[in-house]
Order: C-alpha cells, then sequence, then structure tokens
C-alpha cells in the first residue's frame, strides 16, 4: 500500500496540505478543487501551463502575479508564499550597500546628460516657442532628470537603501545638467559672454536646476517610501504634485527671461 501510485491524497482536492505543486506556478493561487478547470481561477493562466513548482515561471513572475498582492487580502501572505513583499524583502537582503551606492551614483550621473539631449529633443516639438520654452521644455527636463532614479524606483526599488539617496541623486542630475548647459551656452551659443551673464549662469540657473531636480525628486523619493511601506508596486501618481511644482517653477522662470529679453533687458 506505501508504493501505491493512486493514493486519494494524491488528488488536488484533497483536504490539507498546501505545497507548491498546488499553486498556479504564475500567481501562487491555490489550485486544491479546481482539477477540471481549464484556467487558474485568480489570474487566467492555463493550467496545462503550471507546471509543479513553477518550473516555466520564475518567481519573480510568479511574485508580479501573485494572488497576495490584491489590496483586498488583509493580512500577511503565508509562509512559503510567493508574493512582490516575499520577492522584494528578499531582494532587499542580497543587496549590499555598496550596491546601492553604485547605483545611486548611476542614477545621478546619467539622468542630467540624458535630460539635456531631451531638452534639445522637446524644443523642437511645437511651433511655439514660447510654449517650448515655457511649458514643453520644462516638463521634458524635469521628468528626465529624475527619469533614471524612477525608472529604478518602478522596476527595482530594493536598489535603493534610503529617500535620502534617491534626493541625492536628483539634486546631482540637476548638477550636472546645469554644468553641461552652462557649458554649451557660454562657450557656443553666447558670443563673448559678460561677466555678468557668466556670473548669473553658474549661481541662479545652478539653483534653478538643481533646486527644481530636488523638488520632483521628492515625489519619487515619497513613491519609493510608498512602496517600502506598504509592499506594493510603485504608483507614480504619489509624486505628481512634486513633477508638477517643479515643472512649474521652470516654466515661471523661464517665461521670466523671455520677457526680460523681449524688453532688452542686458544683464
Amino acid at each position: 500500500m506505501e508504493n501505491d501510485p493512486h493514493s486519494v491524497w494524491d488528488e488536488p482536492s484533497t483536504p490539507g496540505g498546501s505545497g507548491p505543486e498546488y499553486a498556479c506556478a504564475r500567481c501562487g493561487y491555490d489550485l486544491r478543487g479546481t482539477v477540471h478547470e481549464p484556467v487558474c481561477p485568480e489570474c487566467g493562466m492555463a493550467l496545462g501551463e503550471a507546471a509543479p513548482g513553477g518550473s516555466r515561471s520564475s518567481l519573480d513572475e510568479r511574485a508580479e502575479h501573485s494572488v497576495w498582492n490584491e489590496p483586498g487580502m488583509r493580512g500577511r501572505a503565508p509562509d512559503g508564499a510567493v508574493s512582490f513583499r516575499s520577492r522584494l524583502l528578499a531582494k532587499i537582503e542580497s543587496t549590499t550597500l555598496t550596491k546601492t551606492r553604485v547605483v545611486t551614483l548611476f542614477a545621478a550621473l546619467i539622468a542630467g546628460p540624458f535630460a539635456v539631449f531631451g531638452a534639445f529633443w522637446g524644443s523642437g516639438q511645437t511651433w511655439s516657442g514660447v510654449l517650448s520654452l515655457t511649458v514643453f521644455g520644462p516638463v521634458v527636463e524635469e521628468v528626465m532628470k529624475i527619469g533614471a532614479a524612477l525608472m529604478i524606483v518602478e522596476l527595482a526599488p530594493h536598489l535603493f537603501r534610503s529617500k535620502g539617496q534617491i534626493l541625492l541623486a536628483a539634486f546631482v542630475s540637476g548638477l550636472a545638467f546645469a554644468a553641461i548647459e552652462n557649458v554649451m551656452y557660454l562657450k557656443i551659443y553666447i558670443p563673448d559672454p559678460s561677466d555678468s551673464i557668466v556670473w548669473w549662469r553658474w549661481t541662479v540657473c545652478v539653483a534653478l536646476h538643481s533646486g527644481c531636480s530636488l523638488i520632483a525628486g521628492m515625489g519619487v523619493a515619497r513613491v519609493w517610501g510608498a512602496v517600502m511601506r506598504d509592499y506594493r508596486r510603485a504608483d507614480v501618481g504619489l509624486g505628481a504634485g512634486y513633477l508638477i511644482l517643479a515643472t512649474i517653477i521652470h516654466g515661471t522662470y523661464n517665461g521670466s527671461m523671455l520677457a526680460l529679453a523681449l524688453s532688452d533687458f542686458q544683464f
């Protein structure tokens, strides 16, 4: 009897036990009692694809579609259940502090140069130079200056250890953007700039770009904080208000400078 291959306890619908062989490989849904169902009742994956132990689905994919990610699920997932929370905690534990610092440096230095290219791309997307200067340009610049940090928060939030790292990345990104833009303006676009223009660009303009990036970065930090607090996927809408504020400040400054230029104001 011990070697009987037809034991009733092998049936998925038999009460007792909750091993991974009875779970959907994609979302972890308990499949006991669904032996005659063609698809998983939770995520719709064909049960024929749900190989025992999830051999056809990575842990990340299973965590992405886990039933335990649903807002209506109360309490923590049971031990052994794959969920966004369990995968995030595992990745946090396996990520060294040195790696998070390298990622912070990368996000800080790569976003500034990309934002410069984005600024020139955005400047040609409208027939109106005024709208480009006061609306489209600031939007593109502010989004791209925090783009690297925001992408990390969305795809791999465990690569940041604190909100301070995100704020630092955003601030340095703004500094890098301002430095590159100043060199281009003072060396290429403005022939023989006066001392006052040089002073203005390296003080006011640097403060503008780094300050606006820091404000937008506060939104990214808020998004990351919610991920770490609730163990849910990133909701970028939580940081939209900060990005809008940074864009308004930037656009207002550009509009003011345009008005001064039209009035023949001399620095």
